[in-house]
């Protein structure tokens, strides 16, 4: 998925800087300045930590720019030494959970079929705005840039949800090779907990299972997300270890 993004900022903006860069078993990927994508995606994995460190190094140095680091369970023990040893600190895990979506047809709730559904196609702006607010977090990033690049991914879907005909939230979903990766899932504050941000859940499901998917994964940081996706069925199969250096 980050590579598409990066492939579509730069149609949106041929101005932009956005770039990616293979690394062993992995990718490097810069959005720009202070983007949430400036990571490194499957390090460790493999070739040696050394070279994969040096070619990262030398991909983000002359954009001026730190970078993140996610590590997979099964990298080489030594990438987290090395880590480490260039001064970066554990900033958090992230949980991957997954679930097969071939035991059984998705059905959505029917006290919430008329509270979520597909976001208009070319509504992009629209929905990003809405996912912005729903979010309503402060980050160094500009938030709404990177859900307009998200809406315009040629394999991404968007969703919103509904509060009286207004909008009270949205999703995303990633489709690629039969697998569907559910990002970007946010209800407004002042109506959370009623049912919406599960109904986002199911509905990405359900419309992965009609595209041809047979396996969905979500990634959280915890809290009500995870929470939802082990009531639907899914189940945590790794935490990925996050690692980025002080500024």
């Amino acid at each position: 998925m980050a590579m598409e993004f990066a492939k579509t900022k730069r149609l949106i903006d041929p101005a932009s800087d956005t770039d990616y860069l293979s690394i062993p078993g992995g990718i490097a990927v810069y959005g720009g300045s202070h983007s949430p994508f400036n990571r490194v995606i499957g390090f460790g994995v493999a070739g040696t930590p050394v070279e994969s460190y040096a070619r990262a190094q030398a991909f983000y140095w002359p954009k001026l720019s730190t970078f993140e680091v996610e590590l997979y369970p099964w990298a080489d023990p030594e990438a987290h030494q090395l880590l480490l040893a260039k001064k970066f600190q554990s900033s958090g895990t992230r949980e991957l959970w997954a679930r097969s979506l071939s035991d059984e047809v998705i059905q959505l709730d029917p006290n919430a079929s008329d509270r979520v559904l597909p976001a208009p196609p070319n509504q992009h702006k629209l929905w990003a705005m809405h996912l912005t607010q729903a979010f309503d977090i402060h980050v160094e990033w500009d938030l709404i840039d990177t859900f307009l690049t998200y809406g315009q991914m040629p394999s991404v879907y968007k969703f919103l949800a509904l509060d009286n005909g207004l909008v009270a939230g949205g999703a995303a979903m990633y489709l690629r090779d039969q697998t569907a990766l559910l990002f970007g899932a946010a209800v407004k504050a002042d109506l959370r907990d009623q049912g919406l941000h599960r109904a986002l859940i199911e509905l990405r499901l359900q419309e992965a299972q009609r595209l041809g998917a047979n396996l969905a994964i979500a990634e959280t940081l915890g809290g009500t997300s995870s929470h939802n996706l082990l009531a639907l069925g899914f189940t945590k199969v790794a935490e990925l270890p996050q690692y980025k250096r002080p500024n």
